[in-house]
């Protein structure tokens, strides 16, 4: 299915990004990592992973969509939903 494949490729762009950001091995990053917690992302690596996904994307995030961001799976939901709906 288009939504399985396209939610397994931006998982894995998702976590390249981490990757270039924290140095963190790809392999290591879970899904349900919290990005502050787990993944230790401060404010500024907040700013460039969201820079880096909108640029490389093709999408805007909202400051609303932002705050809602905590984990991993909810940077790749919000990627995939856009994508999805930008689609139609």
């Amino acid at each position: 299915m288009l939504s399985t494949r396209l939610k397994r490729i931006v998982t894995k762009k998702v976590k390249e990004n981490i990757f270039y950001i924290k140095h963190l091995d790809e392999k290591a990053i879970k899904i349900s990592d919290s990005l502050i917690k787990d993944i230790g992302l401060d404010s500024v690596e907040m700013f460039m992973l969201i820079t880096d996904i909108e640029v490389g994307f093709g999408i805007k995030v909202s400051n609303l969509e932002l705050l809602q961001l905590r984990t991993v799976n909810d940077v790749v939901e919000l990627i995939v939903n856009e994508l999805m709906n930008k689609r139609i």
